[in-house]
């Protein structure tokens, strides 16, 4: 029986994905690595060895950074002025 064309794609994937974050240390950046390869959590999950919630709470932090960091320059001029 030959193999499903998106089974050998995702099985492809999922290994160039492994590879992108073998050398990172914390889930948050390999979180953020493996959201290019619109992955969803489970997947992600599995990848890095860790919790589906710990993945969420990856994303929900990096979320809350990009937050902080637009009030940060709010109101703030860049022209000099």
């Amino acid at each position: 029986m030959p193999k499903d064309d998106t089974q050998e794609i995702k099985t492809e994937m999922l290994m160039l994905a492994y590879l992108c974050i073998k050398g990172e240390n914390g889930l948050n950046k390999q979180v953020e690595i493996l959201d290019r390869f619109d992955l969803n959590d489970i997947q992600i999950a599995k990848i890095c060895g860790a919790a589906v919630q710990s993945v969420r709470n990856a994303r929900g932090r990096k979320k809350k950074v990009k937050l902080s960091d637009k009030q940060k320059t709010k109101g703030v001029r860049t022209d000099g002025t």
